[in-house]
């Protein structure tokens, strides 16, 4: 009760004039907005209500799977490109759209190695012409992308929400300049050898939901590892510097002639090996000489190992894998209450005004054609989105007391089984349907029952 008072407060408008409402959206494109934000797990509390909202939505949506595209084309292109090495610096510049191999193209600039002994990959690299060419046609898909949510988070601040942050903002208009100045910047320069490319490249990636998370999960992870890690480089350290203290001046050698100080040198050294032991990896050669000339030594390594191997390594591992079950909880919580508030959103906007019997109570329902109105409008989004034939086959199947109706509970139902993909299949054969209300039908029935 206190959410739907709340929610006619924050959806509350005045009554449009005749003129506003020719250019205002009707309900079901509103709520298939919100409902199609609600499914990719975002929320807004208020849509703008102007007729281009709707066009600048379907668009944006349009170009947002081509933009990514686009991103992790630059990504591969790095792969492609002539490197920067292979540039001659005097500004001599062979044909930018012939192709060569890399040892055509690097070998005898700038002090390489002849095409015999020079040693490439073997990936087949793009001229510097075609290279350009393609970077600056990705780069226009980029900024067509751009401009269009520029248009559509304009709309939402007017009714006084983001439909992406300032920062992200800012970060796709400096990346799109920084990579559009590059690529004139290489056309009228065609031999530096100092190019920002990659660093655009990995500022548009981030915009990207996938890569994003990954780098929220690095930072995250990493700032819960510093506190146990410092305590473990710490213990390092300390036993480093014991080792350098204890074992620099010695000068016996064991049995195998190895001195037995090998690797506590000085502190340098003596670091190296600690941190190498911590690892396991070189145990034995580590305690093998100290060893061989005194069980006491025992003393030394034992502590060392319980606590940075059997203790501190492992709080790091226990540590990180806390951090990001957290994470990963803290997501799918957000993820689940941001959908089902944009679909509490979306109801508002379609349902009726006249409250039904659901139940034995009275409640707020949305009608069979308000739904049909809102699949349709998503089917513009997204023409995955079932079409009428099944929207009619899972409505009647969700609405329990068949009274044409959804009530919020079955309406999320509903709004979910729009992202199912479905197939009918026929009962009957087609040779029982061809031999129906015949004799060989009849016996066929006969048979099969």
């Amino acid at each position: 009760r206190s959410w739907a008072s709340g929610s006619n407060r924050d959806f509350g408008r005045r009554s449009p004039t005749p003129s506003e409402a020719l250019l205002q959206l009707e309900n079901a494109k509103i709520a298939a907005m919100a409902l199609h934000e609600a499914l990719r797990s975002k929320h807004f509390q208020k849509f703008p209500t102007h007729v281009h909202v709707w066009e600048h939505f379907r668009s944006y949506h349009a170009i947002l799977l081509w933009s990514h595209m686009a991103v992790f084309g630059l990504l591969v292109l790095t792969i492609f490109e002539m490197p920067l090495w292979c540039r001659d610096p005097r500004g001599r510049l062979e044909d930018p759209w012939s192709w060569r191999t890399a040892q055509e193209a690097c070998a005898g600039i700038d002090g390489n190695a002849p095409a015999s002994e020079l040693l490439t990959s073997g990936v087949p690299l793009l001229p510097v012409g075609v290279g350009l060419a393609i970077e600056l046609v990705l780069l226009c898909v980029v900024l067509a992308r751009i401009l269009v949510t520029s248009s559509l988070h304009r709309h939402f601040r007017q009714v006084g929400v983001k439909y992406r942050s300032s920062a992200l903002m800012v970060l796709d208009y400096l990346m799109i300049l920084l990579g559009v100045g590059d690529v004139a910047f290489v056309m009228l320069c065609p031999y530096a050898k100092v190019r920002i490319a990659p660093f655009v490249r990995f500022g548009l990636a981030i915009n990207i939901p996938w890569i994003a998370s990954i780098i929220e999960a690095f930072v995250t992870l990493t700032r819960a590892m510093i506190s146990t890690g410092a305590v473990l480089v710490g213990t390092v350290l300390v036993w480093a510097w014991l080792g350098a203290c204890i074992f620099d001046d010695m000068s016996l050698k064991d049995q195998l002639g190895v001195p037995i100080n090998q690797g506590m040198e000085n502190f340098g050294d003596s670091a190296y090996t600690m941190f190498a032991t911590m690892t396991t990896n070189v145990l034995p050669d580590a305690i093998g000489p100290t060893f061989t000339a005194g069980t006491v030594y025992l003393f030394f390594w034992v502590p060392f190992i319980l606590c940075a191997c059997c203790i501190f390594s492992q709080v790091i591992l226990a540590t990180v894998y806390q951090e990001y079950s957290a994470l990963i909880a803290k997501r799918l919580k957000l993820n689940f209450e941001n959908r089902l508030k944009g679909i509490r959103v979306a109801f508002h906007y379609l349902k009726s005004t006249v409250r039904h019997e659901k139940g034995g109570l009275l409640q707020d329902v949305v009608q069979y054609e308000g739904f049909q109105r809102l699949a349709e409008a998503l089917r513009a989004i997204d023409r995955s989105v079932l079409d009428e034939k099944h929207i009619r086959i899972c409505f009647e199947a969700l609405d329990d007391d068949k009274n044409q109706t959804l009530s919020l509970g079955e309406f999320h139902d509903m709004s979910v089984l729009l992202q199912t993909r479905f197939t009918l299949t026929r009962r009957d054969s087609v040779v029982r349907l061809h031999l129906e209300g015949t004799q060989a039908g009849r016996h066929l029935v006969w048979w099969m029952s």
